[in-house]
């Protein structure tokens, strides 16, 4: 009898402990609801994604996740993104379900203060260089993570990553040490050359401070290859010596008439230059001018800039198909025309006077061998304006100019009209002020 009875009271604990198990089971949502009502799936994406999913308050993963054995029924699900307000979903499901789930989270701000001692740093966000200095604030910034580089002359540069959360004032303050200085100084062949630093904050000058470390330059002259070099700033002072190559290029011109004369003016290190034209001549690179006279021709004027390869050109000088008292403008490149000129022919008259100034005495013939052009007029504001900005009323005669203002109205003519325009000798204005010999 007691091994019967035993045997009993241990199938009556088996099965205590079978239904205990199973009632647990069931009320923890574990495997016996699922063999009975069966599960369903979701396939949860997000924008963007890595956000935290929980299914009726459960946590089950990040985005991008399929969530299975999801009992069937009411389903609550909660995304959570660190930069984004959290979003809600409600379902319903069914046995053998699967839903697929697209949530984008709604846009979110916040703003971001960015300090430094001291202050005065220039501020870099995510490679993008602010417009002010420390202090700056940054309101209503996009939530998510942000680079965030700051440096000051003489200071060690730093950056960091920062992050911006929803409605959240954030803010990163940067200590920048002092670092170690030297000074440079560029002494340059030929000594006009200008020198930059590259990639560098500050702009170049004689005994310029910076940081140390190699920097990079560039020094160019007028006339000169450049150069870019790699030099080193170390503490104290630093002297670094670039001479630049001289550029040349040939110059070649065909012109008619052939009996032209052609001079050519270019600056030089010691000054302008003014040479006659000579085939296949070198000049420096830069700047230069031709002007070529003849006979019977229309003074020409060409202004150009020589480089490595050379100029070549080819010029036709205008005939003066014009008569005495002739009245033109010449059109300028920028448009509109140039002031009016009348043609004085040539001629011979006699210059000076016997009553006149001592200067003028003793009167002589002087003969005008090749017929110009001289203004009708005087220049006017109106004329002197095309050139420059000048006070007065557009039709009165312009006043109060230097002779560099005048040699700079005349150079502009010169180069809008190819011709040359120049101050009248005195010899040519008193035979134009005499109408031509009387």
């Amino acid at each position: 009898m007691r091994e019967g009875t035993g045997r009993v009271n241990r199938r009556l604990l088996v099965v205590a402990v079978l239904v205990v198990l199973a009632v647990v089971d069931w009320l923890s949502d574990g495997v016996g609801p699922r063999l009975v009502f069966g599960t369903a799936s979701v396939d949860i994406r997000t924008i963007p994604e890595g956000a935290a999913v929980l299914v009726n308050g459960e946590p089950a993963g990040t985005t991008p996740i399929v969530v299975s054995d999801v009992r069937p029924g009411a389903v609550v699900l909660r995304l959570e993104h660190p930069y984004h307000p959290p979003e809600l979903r409600r379902l319903t499901l069914e046995r053998g379900d699967r839903r697929d789930v697209e949530v984008a989270f709604a846009p979110a701000s916040g703003s971001l203060a960015i300090v430094t001692n001291p202050r005065g740093a220039a501020v870099s966000v995510n490679g993008e260089r602010l417009a002010d200095v420390t202090p700056v604030r940054i309101d209503g910034i996009a939530t998510g993570q942000y680079e965030v580089a700051v440096s000051l002359h003489g200071r060690q540069s730093k950056s960091a990553t920062v992050e911006v959360f929803p409605d959240a004032e954030m803010e990163r303050t940067f200590e920048l040490e002092r670092v170690a200085m030297g000074t440079l100084s560029v002494q340059t062949v030929p000594g006009n050359a200008t020198v930059t630093l590259v990639d560098a904050a500050p702009d170049y000058r004689p005994g310029v401070e910076l940081p140390v470390g190699d920097y990079r330059i560039r020094v160019a002259a007028p006339g000169y290859g450049p150069a870019e070099r790699t030099v080193g700033v170390r503490q104290g002072r630093n002297v670094v010596d670039v001479s630049l190559a001289r550029v040349f290029g040939a110059l070649r011109i065909s012109i008619r008439p052939t009996s032209a004369r052609i001079r050519v003016t270019y600056p030089d290190v010691d000054g302008s230059r003014d040479v006659a034209y000579q085939d296949g001549m070198e000049l420096p690179a830069g700047p230069f001018s031709v002007r070529a006279t003849a006979m019977g021709y229309r003074n020409l004027v060409r202004n150009l800039a020589m480089d490595g390869d050379g100029v070549t050109l080819s010029l036709v000088m205008q005939r003066f198909e014009v008569t005495a008292g002739q009245r033109f403008r010449d059109r300028l490149r920028s448009g509109g025309e140039g002031p009016e000129l009348v043609v004085v022919a040539a001629g011979t008259f006699r210059m000076g006077g016997e009553g006149g100034a001592p200067n003028e005495r003793p009167t002589r013939d002087v003969r005008v061998t090749q017929p110009f052009a001289i203004g009708v007029y005087e220049t006017t504001v109106a004329d002197f304006q095309r050139h420059d900005v000048w006070p007065g009323e557009p039709e009165m005669p312009v006043r109060n100019v230097t002779l560099q203002d005048v040699g700079a109205y005349l150079a502009f003519l010169s180069s809008e009209t190819g011709y040359r325009y120049r101050l009248p000798a005195e010899a040519e204005w008193e035979y134009a002020a005499r109408a031509g010999g009387r």
